[in-house]
């Protein structure tokens, strides 16, 4: 049945777990199934119907189910931030809000169907993260005459996906992705256990990190189309010039999703 442009989707469905992790931790974010403009919009379907090429990056059955193409998806969010301050070891007293409130954010899938049962996808899609930068007038006064600190701290999570998918029949695709990932950090903010500021103060480091992400998908009926994935945590090198903060690794945590999708009408 060919008939996108007439259904409905009238329910959506998502489920995410998270296990907690030894070293410290980060998040996936508040929509882990949000990857491209099309599974945003969609929620928990998007695991379920795909039909791009950045789809694969939430489940890489999707790949399946395709076709070739190419997709580029651009896209913005502003996330305004404010510290408190009671103006104490030299800085502002007061509410002070972030300098950098804006982030891009977007992605980039590429498929290519091999034969009607083998599909391969690479995809590129943000991680996560997240930064902050205060004003000047924020660094706490060290007294010394040295430039004061504490004003700024910037990390950002890159992933991409190789997947490949295999449909035994028209109605169910698997899939398998290998997940790479690119960690940056950045920060004056941090201090040690001893309460000094960090070693790797305003240093710029890299990590590089893997994991992978397995899924299908299939067709239950005419109407219903279900869906399921999980990634693996995405473990990551050890900080070297933060590691007198960081003990260790900062990793993506596992998730797990489901979806599913009904047409209502034909």
């Amino acid at each position: 049945m060919n008939s996108a442009k007439k259904t409905l989707l009238a329910a959506t469905a998502a489920v995410a777990a998270v296990l907690p992790l030894h070293q410290a931790k980060a998040t996936n974010g508040m929509l882990s199934h949000c990857v491209g403009t099309d599974s945003c919009g969609m929620g928990g379907a998007g695991m379920a119907l795909g039909g791009n090429a950045v789809s694969a990056a939430v489940n890489p059955a999707l790949a399946g189910k395709s076709g070739n193409q190419v997709m580029l998806n651009a896209g913005w969010f502003r996330a305004e931030r404010t510290m408190d301050s009671n103006g104490g070891m030299g800085t502002t007293d007061g509410t002070i809000t972030s300098q950098n409130p804006d982030f891009p954010n977007g992605s980039l899938g590429v498929n290519y169907v091999i034969d009607p049962q083998w599909s391969v996808n690479v995809a590129m899609f943000p991680g996560g993260g997240g930064a902050v930068k205060y004003s000047p007038q924020a660094r706490i006064n060290t007294g010394s005459g040295v430039n004061g600190w504490d004003t700024a701290v910037n990390m950002q999570i890159m992933l991409g996906q190789a997947s490949v998918a295999y449909k035994p029949n028209p109605d169910v695709s698997f899939g398998a992705g290998l997940v790479l990932g690119r960690m940056s950090f950045k920060t004056d903010m941090a201090t040690s256990p001893n309460n000094a500021q960090t070693a790797g103060r305003n240093r710029d480091e890299h990590m590089y990190g893997a994991g992978f992400r397995v899924g299908l998908t299939g067709k239950v009926t005419d109407s219903l189309d279900v869906a399921a994935t999980v990634r693996s945590p995405i473990w990551f090198e050890d900080f070297e010039a933060y590691q007198d903060v960081f003990w260790g690794s900062i990793n993506l945590p596992w998730e797990a999703g489901a979806g599913f999708a009904y047409k209502v009408t034909d």
